[in-house]
């Protein structure tokens, strides 16, 4: 076993899921939140919101990617 591996998995699987958990929270009320202070809403600013949505998407996307390509290598180990 791999520890410095299982870690990162670890990290990354928590990176996906607060992508995952922001992107829900934004999309139900409509306020994104950023750098865990600034809030934009989507009623003032449309655009700068969906900007930040489909950040949180390829953010979730990637780290998913991460997840699979990870759990790939240690299964081949």
């Amino acid at each position: 076993m791999d520890w410095f591996g299982l870690i990162w998995l670890g990290i990354v699987g928590f990176i996906a899921y607060w992508h995952g958990a922001w992107f829900w929270r934004a999309h139900k009320t409509g306020t994104a939140t950023v750098y865990f202070r600034y809030e934009v809403r989507r009623n003032e600013k449309p655009f700068e919101f969906r900007m930040i949505q489909l950040g949180r998407i390829a953010g979730l996307v990637v780290a998913i990617t991460m997840l699979v390509f990870g759990f790939q290598f240690f299964r081949g180990i």
